[in-house]
């Protein structure tokens, strides 16, 4: 409620004129400027409750419509990735409207509490790394988009995934079209974003299978074949295969790429030596692949089910030493550019050397 100010001192100022008859006109003059300073604040107030009911009002209605969008989440599959999971999921527009959704966050239970993921991917859209970073897809009446959360460091004991939740706000299309309005990001006003649960629980698959024992490749997207390690006049080397088992076309980069705290090829030998490059090709170790693209970094392309082979050759190891107990070598999925998050590795252990 508003309250009128001159009205409220005027009646005060006469009622105190009929009680203080002696006092004199300076002093009343003063008076009359204390209580106007102060019924003006008052005033102020009254004003200021009134625009936060009326935001507060505005903030129901716009957390209201964004609940009111008629979106589907269906879980499509749960895998190991890198040192964590990642979540594949749909997202369905059942309504009739053109819709953009901009993803929030996505947060899952492994068993330890709820986790929020650490890259998002929506349709083609994925999240770049600056400030409100929200990928964001156009959703039509009744078609899916494939979209993917990834989460880091989930415990190795973990058997599943539940409680997942999709936070995303969701803007229509102007004159139902997939025009949208750009004034403002959506996800900026947590009023804006409507959770849309998962139904169900997803169990962890784990990581493609490879034939050699102690080997593994933390991109389950990808099959790896190791082809044999030997001891050659040039160093200790290893060959294998990769495959591509997905659907969706891949670029593997054998190079540091942005990955500044990486080392592209990490060594422990039986003796607790230690044998590092930051690149391939150095003092250390020299690599030679199929096919490999030159786009400022080393890379090269599988298409579904095509193969390439890669050999590393390790330049430094001693003669004397007849096993590594740890061989990581960096082969990461370039299209994803959460380099540090979710980079993969192929992993040896106990590598006898023939």
């Amino acid at each position: 409620m508003r309250i009128n100010s001159k009205f409220l001192f005027s009646a005060l100022l006469c009622v105190f004129a009929c009680n203080t008859q002696s006092a004199d006109a300076q002093f009343l003059k003063k008076l009359g400027k204390g209580l106007g300073k102060f019924l003006d604040a008052a005033a102020a107030i009254s004003t200021s409750d009134d625009d936060n009911n009326s935001t507060s009002a505005n903030s129901s209605s716009r957390s209201t419509a964004a609940a009111n969008y008629s979106v589907k989440a269906t879980l499509v599959g749960v895998h190991r990735y890198a040192k964590g999971v990642r979540i594949t999921y749909t997202l369905t527009n059942t309504s009739q409207k053109h819709i953009k959704a901009y993803c929030y966050k996505v947060t899952a239970n492994f068993g330890k509490g709820s986790q929020e993921g650490c890259w998002y991917v929506m349709g083609l859209d994925q999240q770049s790394g600056g400030s409100y970073d929200s990928p964001a897809c156009v959703l039509y009446p009744g078609i899916p988009v494939k979209c993917e959360a990834y989460f880091s460091d989930v415990a190795s004991s973990s058997v599943s995934a539940s409680n997942i939740c999709v936070e995303a706000a969701y803007v229509e299309g102007r004159d139902n079209n997939t025009a949208f309005s750009d004034t403002g990001h959506p996800c900026m006003n947590d009023n804006n974003i409507s959770p849309t649960k998962i139904v169900g629980t997803g169990s962890i698959q784990p990581l493609q299978p490879t034939n050699f024992e102690g080997c593994t490749y933390s991109n389950p997207d990808i099959s790896l074949q190791v082809k044999s390690v030997a001891r050659t006049p040039k160093g200790v080397n290893i060959t294998f295969s990769v495959k591509n088992v997905s659907s969706r076309i891949i670029d593997l980069t054998l190079e540091q790429n942005a990955i500044d705290s990486k080392k592209v090829c990490t060594v422990y030998d039986e003796n607790g030596t230690v044998y590092e490059s930051t690149y391939f090709n150095d003092d250390y170790t020299s690599l030679t692949f199929q096919g490999y693209k030159e786009y400022g970094q080393k890379m090269f392309r599988l298409r579904p089910n095509e193969s390439n082979t890669v050999s590393l050759t390790l330049k430094k190891i001693p003669a004397s030493v007849k096993s590594l107990s740890l061989v990581n070598i960096l082969l990461s999925d370039v299209n994803l550019k959460a380099e540090e998050e979710i980079a993969t590795f192929v992993k040896f252990k106990n590598l006898p050397i023939k």
